[in-house]
């Protein structure tokens, strides 16, 4: 059982941590919380929608990997979106996933999960350094 209460409604980054703690707690239970009712969840051109469905796809999907481990770099927030690049370790290999969150009263409304190809990682370290300058 979880003992995670929920993050405030005024918190879309203590929301996104929530998620990940859920995630790597392997915690179905929590994940139905974070998510509103008519949650929506996309990757890979599926749509996951409802907040029983997602924690069902976990449950059934990446929860069945034991050596799932999430590792988010820093958060990114912009009003209500929450944008995120995920080192992910899962089924024996490593993969960089980026995670753009929706939440809105306390609740995550649309999560889309895009993982992320060699070319997108090199235009992402480009516009980096572009940044910097």
């Amino acid at each position: 059982m979880s003992q995670y209460t929920g993050p405030n409604d005024d918190d879309p980054a203590g929301v996104a941590t929530a998620y990940f703690a859920a995630i790597k707690g392997h915690d179905a239970d929590a994940l139905r919380r974070l998510f509103a009712r008519e949650a929506e969840l996309v990757t890979g051109g599926l749509s996951v929608r409802g907040a029983d469905a997602i924690a069902d796809f976990y449950t059934t999907g990446a929860f069945t990997y034991d050596d799932l481990l999430p590792s988010p770099r820093p958060l990114e927030v912009d009003g209500d979106t929450v944008h995120v690049v995920i080192d992910l370790h899962m089924g024996g290999a490593d993969h960089v996933v980026a995670d753009t969150f929706r939440i809105t009263d306390g609740k995550i409304q649309r999560l889309e999960i895009e993982f992320l190809t060699d070319d997108v990682l090199e235009s992402m370290r480009k516009n980096q350094r572009g940044s910097d300058s």
